[in-house]
């Protein structure tokens, strides 16, 4: 099993596209775990380490490190070639939560179908697809009742 001792997301910037993972369309399949647990246990912050107040849609780059599981360190979208900042999550009063018991379920029971007409739009845009991922997209479990 491979670990990560740190894990980048970044969020697209307006009128900035590609993403290093474009070229080979990424990762299509992935399992979605509901993080309300989590959401739960940690402190939601109005304030970073500095003090200075968090402004959550400005951020575009959250960085997670393996050795500091407590904090989140971030890049706000117009201070690109700054430092992170640091966002303490654990709770500062009361007793410390302990983690390691939260258990993450499957947000989905089932696979989530597409709408009737998305597929249909997908199957006209196959052409512009490369081949080898035509099955992937023929294979896409759909809603018959064309709801979305």
């Amino acid at each position: 099993m491979e670990v990560f001792l740190k894990i980048d997301h970044k969020f697209l910037l307006s009128g900035h596209s590609f993403l290093p993972n474009d070229s080979d369309f990424g990762m299509i399949e992935m399992d979605f775990f509901s993080t309300k647990p989590l959401e739960e246990a940690i402190h939601k912050r109005l304030k970073n380490t500095s003090g200075e107040p968090v402004n959550w849609l400005r951020i575009y780059w959250m960085r997670f490190i393996k050795s500091e599981p407590y904090k989140m360190f971030y890049k706000e979208f117009t201070k690109v070639d700054t430092q992170f900042k640091i966002l303490d999550l654990l709770p500062c009063r009361g007793r410390q939560r302990n983690f390691n018991r939260i258990k993450l379920a499957p947000l989905y029971k089932n696979v989530l179908p597409i709408s009737t007409p998305k597929y249909k739009n997908m199957m006209e845009l196959l052409r512009y697809i490369p081949s080898m991922h035509h099955e992937y997209f023929k294979n896409l479990t759909r809603n018959l009742n064309g709801e979305k």
